[in-house]
């Protein structure tokens, strides 16, 4: 994840923008760290640590939106309305748009769940802003004591397809994590497994 995020900081540093516009879930998102007890950390979080001080990032992402629910709460709107030309908007969605039995949130993949990706990329290139689509990142899930590999299903097949029609970038979050990663993931979930 960290050789991602330095390559999406090396990318932006080299193009001229004011904002870089947040969207996601709570991988995406800010966490409350207040009392130090609470380890999880949003992606979003570190973002801003390796982007220069002169541009702005902006963590629109909180815990368990999904497309469908980040457009029906409101928070399409509010990235909407703060859009300007040269912005740069992250969208990265899929982990509970999957959640099939929560109708406020799923989304299917081939259905739904590209229909809001592609309102969200038109919406920004037509107020000049520039989509770039995110895959889902990697889960801690794990199947027969291994981790499942397969667990997004068809989310980043569907979000490559909407980045290829769109001619925008889709980063895609790296499908086997790190043999170093993986080792690691195995250690601390073998109390639960």
């Amino acid at each position: 994840m960290r050789r991602i995020l330095y390559l999406a900081a090396a990318w932006l540093l080299a193009c001229s923008f004011t904002t870089i516009h947040l969207m996601g879930d709570s991988t995406c998102a800010d966490k409350d760290l207040k009392g130090g007890t609470n380890p999880e950390r949003g992606w979003g979080m570190i973002f801003r640590n390796f982007v220069d001080s002169d541009y702005k990032v902006v963590n629109y992402a909180q815990n368990g939106r999904s497309t469908k629910s980040f457009i029906d709460l409101g928070l399409w709107d509010k990235v909407e309305s703060n859009l300007r030309e040269g912005d740069y908007v992250f969208i990265q969605f899929g982990h509970n748009d999957a959640k099939q039995s929560d109708t406020a949130r799923y989304a299917a993949p081939f259905g739904a769940y590209q229909d809001n990706l592609r309102l969200f990329v038109r919406t920004a290139k037509e107020k000049g802003a520039r989509p770039v689509l995110l895959t889902p990142v990697a889960r801690r899930w794990f199947k027969d004591g291994k981790l499942d590999r397969g667990c997004h299903t068809d989310y980043p097949a569907a979000m490559k397809q909407v980045a290829a029609e769109e001619g925008i970038p889709c980063w895609i979050s790296p499908r086997a994590p790190s043999t170093g990663w993986r080792a690691s993931a195995m250690r601390a979930a073998s109390p639960i497994l």
